[in-house]
């Protein structure tokens, strides 16, 4: 094998094992001082775009999922950014788009033997208590 892909299929093929999921996540703006409240991940509410959170929310951080497209689901991916939002103290994620290989990445990995990734990016935000779970449809204009 190239020595220059080494290091890089060593990395794919630890993370392979198990199905391994890694999350990476940034705070939006400054960082609390004091941990925040964590928030069990079953309590952790998905939106499936910003436009369906209800209003007065706050942004917390932004989470980066990934995991081997073969062994882990996009549910695992939600799951997993479910976590890290509710060790964040966000009670709710807003689901972004999920970024499959491509079918020459797919058939570059078959050749190299190497697994790919699964990604997306995530929003945690923090929706004020007492917020609707859903958004009313608007009403029909006669």
């Amino acid at each position: 094998m190239n020595r220059k892909l080494a290091p890089f299929a060593l990395a794919a093929a630890l993370l392979a094992l198990g199905g391994c999921v890694s999350t990476h996540a940034e705070w939006l703006g400054t960082p609390p001082a004091v941990q925040p409240q964590r928030i069990p991940q079953e309590q952790v509410r998905v939106f499936q775009r910003e436009e369906d959170v209800p209003q007065g929310y706050e942004k917390v951080a932004v989470i980066w999922v990934e995991g081997e497209s073969n062994a882990v689901s996009n549910r695992r991916l939600v799951d997993a950014a479910r976590r890290k939002a509710g060790f964040m103290g966000a009670n709710a994620i807003v689901l972004g788009h999920f970024h499959e290989p491509s079918t020459g990445a797919r058939i570059l990995a078959g050749v190299l033997d190497v697994p790919l990734q699964r990604k997306t990016e995530i929003l945690a935000v923090r929706v004020p208590d007492g917020a609707p779970t859903a958004l009313r449809a608007p009403s029909p204009s006669r």
